[in-house]
């Protein structure tokens, strides 16, 4: 109230020195300024009190770390002074339509906004700060995510061993100084989880394997547009190429896929990746139904095979079990594996007395089918010969024990 004592000393002195009549109307209309002045300042004062009150800064410092804290009040303070002087000029002004009455309460609104901003910046911050931690500790995140957005997101959280990135606001944003390099909080994109479709495909041709029979062309389409519908994106490829590389591997593509996006042509390559994985997968649903319909035409002719192994059904059986083996292979040109055991992949012709065997080794890319033959000579003794074939139709046409 400074002024006020300034302004009543200055009124005895000028009653003093004026003549009454005079001094008696001056004091009249300087009281009446003085009152004015009051009233105005105190409509001043609680206009400015009033805008104070609306500038709201909840947030909660105890779940700060030191350097954020450091940084959020600052800004506060800052953003508070600015406000405060805003909201006195806007008081001041008796046109609320002038240009400086409109910058004022805009800049005013913009603070609010960035203070609405800071503090759900902040809650936010504290809940993915848990999660983070707490998915980097049980190793939840997809195997296809970068490691740069790994490294940004520890240093970001403060869980590496250099700490908390260090931070500063700007506009109510969160920034974080990673290697020299300024990040949006709000910019940070989410680290990818595994994603549902490699699981998928491998419950797919799980369930091919089971058909016993070669997949249908209506099927094979079906499945070309769900996979069409399903690997639409880079964070989806990734996790197909990446998280489940023993049940689906992709060497090749991975290593186009790590290259590309390293020298920022990933966008660029994208189709011709989706396009290649989608082809494999494909092919690779088919391969499967035809390994378990080789398998289950081999377990189904054994089973039906009679005691006696001379029979013509029993040849019968045992040839279209071996024929099954050899599609299979011959369709995957020796690559992959059935699903049998080695007495699957045996055979045995003929009598008691003079048995053949007849073994499918696929290691022996060239000539995979072995015939031994068990003879008993003059002196009972049992001898034993050992033939490799290229395949069935070369037993046939090199002995007669096929006919």
């Amino acid at each position: 109230m400074a002024d006020k004592g300034i302004l009543a000393a200055s009124a005895k002195l000028a009653q003093s020195q004026i003549p009454t009549d005079v001094a008696g109307e001056f004091m009249k209309t300087f009281s009446a300024g003085v009152e004015a002045f009051e009233k105005e300042r105190a409509g001043i004062q609680n206009e400015v009190a009033t805008f104070m009150s609306s500038l709201k800064t909840d947030i909660d410092f105890t779940s700060l770390s030191p350097e954020m804290e450091k940084a959020t009040r600052g800004f506060l303070t800052q953003g508070k002074n600015e406000f405060n002087e805003l909201a006195n000029k806007v008081a001041r002004i008796k046109d609320p339509s002038s240009e400086g009455y409109q910058n004022a309460v805009d800049r005013m609104n913009e603070i609010q906004r960035e203070f609405s901003t800071l503090a759900g910046e902040l809650s936010s911050y504290n809940q993915e700060k848990i999660n983070t931690a707490a998915n980097f500790d049980a190793n939840a995140y997809s195997k296809g995510v970068a490691h740069i957005d790994l490294i940004l997101r520890k240093n970001r959280d403060g869980l590496s061993g250099a700490g908390m990135a260090p931070v500063s606001i700007q506009n109510g944003h969160f920034h974080f100084n990673v290697d020299g390099e300024l990040v949006r909080y709000d910019k940070v994109q989410g680290l990818a989880m595994p994603s549902e479709i490699p699981v998928k495909i491998v419950e797919n041709a799980a369930t091919f394997s089971g058909y016993n029979r070669a997949l249908t062309e209506q099927e094979v389409n079906a499945q070309s547009i769900y996979l069409d519908e399903s690997l639409k994106d880079s964070t989806t490829l990734a996790s197909v190429l990446f998280d489940y590389q023993t049940e689906l591997p992709f060497p090749e593509i991975q290593k186009e896929f790590l290259e590309a996006r390293e020298n920022g042509t990933l966008e660029e390559k994208l189709p011709d990746l989706i396009a290649r994985t989608k082809n494999i997968i494909l092919t690779g649903f088919q391969d499967a139904a035809l390994e378990g319909k080789a398998a289950y035409d081999a377990r189904t002719a054994k089973d039906a095979d009679s005691s006696n192994n001379d029979t013509p059904n029993a040849l019968n059986s045992t040839l279209k079990r071996m024929k099954s083996i050899q599609d299979y292979y011959n369709l995957n040109k020796g690559v992959g594996a059935l699903d049998l055991t080695p007495d699957d992949l045996k055979f045995v012709i003929g009598g008691a007395t003079s048995p053949i065997s007849i073994v499918f080794k696929p290691e022996n890319k060239n000539s995979p089918w072995e015939v031994t033959r068990k003879t008993l000579d003059e002196n009972g003794k049992l001898t034993a010969e050992a033939i490799q074939y290229r395949s069935i139709d070369d037993i046939r046409d090199r002995t007669t024990i096929l006919n």
